[in-house]
């Protein structure tokens, strides 16, 4: 996950908190109206863990968590791992987007279970625009660029899988799927589309 990955030691300051009723089933969204106050301010001021309370703070979700009322809740060691601030600052810029649920969802992005393949430098990371109807209304290549077929076979070796002309994946903020393009020549090249980019 790349959140836990960057922000410090996930056994030492990350805290994955499932809430489910007393017979361990999920609860139901009944429940939830029940707990609201209890579970606001779980939210709003986290909670002491361990001998040493450490105190910890809710960070976020991914997509999936949200639906199976799971959420991170993170420890800050001065000097060992980043503040809260430090945290929300690392994971992008979203003042854009005023829609709450988007915003969420792009936050979210951060939370996603990823796996690393390899390391492209942002000279080979090119933005193009997408492809329209003329009227703008439709957006034929929504979610979707292009890589070149060098940096498809340097991802492919390091995932140890077969060839492939699509692939899903995220880069710093954009996520959505890449098609393997012969005509971006030789070397590393990966062009990401304005739909791509979610902050």
């Amino acid at each position: 996950m790349r959140a836990t990955q960057e922000f410090g030691n996930a056994l030492e300051h990350f805290a994955l908190v499932d809430i489910r009723d007393e017979n361990g089933e999920r609860l139901q969204s009944f429940h939830f109206r029940d707990l609201h106050g209890h579970f606001l301010e779980y939210l709003e001021r986290g909670f002491p863990l361990m001998d040493n309370n450490r105190a910890y703070r809710y960070l976020h979700h991914s997509q999936s968590q949200i639906r199976s009322s799971q959420f991170w809740f993170y420890h800050h060691e001065p000097g060992l791992n980043r503040s809260l601030d430090e945290a929300y600052e690392w994971m992008g810029t979203f003042d854009a987007e005023r829609n709450v649920a988007k915003n969420a969802s792009r936050i979210a992005l951060c939370f996603s279970t990823t796996t690393p393949t390899i390391e492209i430098d942002p000279q080979y990371v090119h933005s193009i625009p997408d492809i329209k109807t003329t009227d703008e209304k439709l957006v034929f290549t929504d979610g979707c660029g292009t890589l070149s077929e060098k940096l498809s076979h340097d991802i492919r070796k390091s995932l140890g899988k077969g060839p492939f002309s699509v692939v899903q994946f995220r880069y710093a903020g954009a996520k959505g799927v890449v098609s393997v393009n012969p005509q971006l020549g030789p070397g590393y090249r990966l062009c990401i589309r304005r739909s791509m980019d979610k902050f």
